[in-house]
């Protein structure tokens, strides 16, 4: 699934995405062009037009599954419209891992992502720097997840949750194991 920024102008996206199942897309990774990151949700950088500005903002993303998916499973090419981090939160308000993680809070799963460790990670971020992401309450295939191996190596592991991170990746929930 491919999410860019639209026509230069008053041209504007407001994402939301709950309860998906999100596999088995980008199936000819190898012959892809280099610069789509992600088969599963991908957050691109509309290269036919010029120096327009993002238009993209990422309301809502709970509840859904992606895996499976050829290279990275969710990648960001492009800053969020509101200047914000990207949100793939659950959505309890909650800074302890039993909230977050809950059924009710709906939780995102990633995972099925390193059949060759390193190259394909949950979470992909081209420019860790200055595209910011916040994942709170994600289940991902590793427990703990790591920077390098299951998201973009430079994104924030925040430790310290009061007050709650604006950006980064914490409390991850339970790993979630790809089917053999």
């Amino acid at each position: 699934m491919r999410i860019s920024d639209g026509l230069a102008g008053t041209t504007f996206s407001e994402v939301l995405l709950e309860g998906n199942i999100i596999r088995s897309n980008l199936y000819r990774a190898t012959t892809a062009p280099a610069s789509i990151i992600a088969g599963g949700v991908f957050f691109a950088n509309n290269t036919s037009v010029a120096a327009a500005p993002t238009n993209v903002v990422l309301a809502n993303f709970i509840g859904n599954s992606v895996f499976g998916n050829g290279r990275h499973e969710i990648g960001f090419d492009i800053v969020q419209a509101n200047g914000q981090a990207w949100d793939l939160s659950s959505e309890s308000p909650a800074v302890d891992q039993a909230s977050v993680c809950s059924a009710t809070a709906k939780p995102n799963k990633v995972y099925c992502y390193d059949s060759v460790p390193g190259s394909d990670l949950g979470i992909a971020v081209s420019t860790p720097a200055t595209i910011p992401v916040k994942i709170k309450g994600m289940s991902f295939q590793n427990l703990p997840p790591t920077g390098g191996r299951d998201f973009s190596a430079g994104v924030a592991e925040p430790t310290v949750l009061t007050p709650e991170p604006t950006a980064g990746v914490f409390l991850s929930c339970a790993a979630t194991v790809c089917p053999p």
